[in-house]
């Protein structure tokens, strides 16, 4: 029986990259390995759920991606801030090795904040880093025109998209745990 090197791998935008998918491969031919590969959620404009889902749709096309070339791996969608991320999922007993993939110096928040050094700290684990290109800024849509847009007459229900069935986040509660309402006037 042979060990079973359990690697953490932190990525976000990264995620999806060639260089991060050919690091793992490379590492799972080495010998064998078993990934977690955890994603901090996104941050930025937008709602915090729109990210997470935005966050978990790049994460669940690089996790197929792995196991088509027959890494297993998992996939953890983590907080934002890709620190409280590590150390949500970081067990010194379940990991041996820990790789962060970011993005290049003049481009990464990550680097700018030292995350592979402060990983390494946390974790007292061989730390791999992975510098992925910047992706391609997205192509802006083209709008439509009045004419194009669908009509919606008030009768029958509109197209549901994602975002209409998304749940409304909950009121925030008090101090002393009761729901906060307005009050009539």
């Amino acid at each position: 029986m042979s060990w079973t090197t359990n690697l953490l791998v932190i990525a976000n935008r990264t995620v999806e990259s060639p260089e991060i998918r050919k690091a793992i491969v490379d590492r799972a031919a080495a010998g064998p390995v078993h990934v977690t590969l955890v994603a901090p959620a996104s941050s930025g404009a937008g709602s915090v759920r729109a990210r997470r889902m935005e966050t978990a749709q790049r994460l669940e096309r690089a996790v197929e991606r792995l196991a088509d070339a027959g890494v297993p791996v998992d996939g953890v969608v983590g907080d934002s801030d890709p620190m409280v991320a590590v150390q949500d999922v970081w067990d010194p007993r379940h990991f041996d090795e820990v790789i962060v993939a970011t993005l290049p110096t003049d481009v990464s928040r990550w680097m700018a904040a030292d995350l592979p050094h402060r990983v390494e700290r946390l974790t007292a684990a061989r730390v791999t880093h992975v510098v992925a290109a910047a992706p391609a800024p997205p192509s802006p849509r083209p709008r439509r025109s009045s004419a194009e847009e669908p009509a919606f007459s008030g009768t029958g229900s509109p197209r549901r998209t994602a975002a209409a069935l998304v749940r409304r986040p909950r009121r925030s509660r008090s101090s002393g745990g009761e729901r906060v309402r307005s009050l009539p006037h």
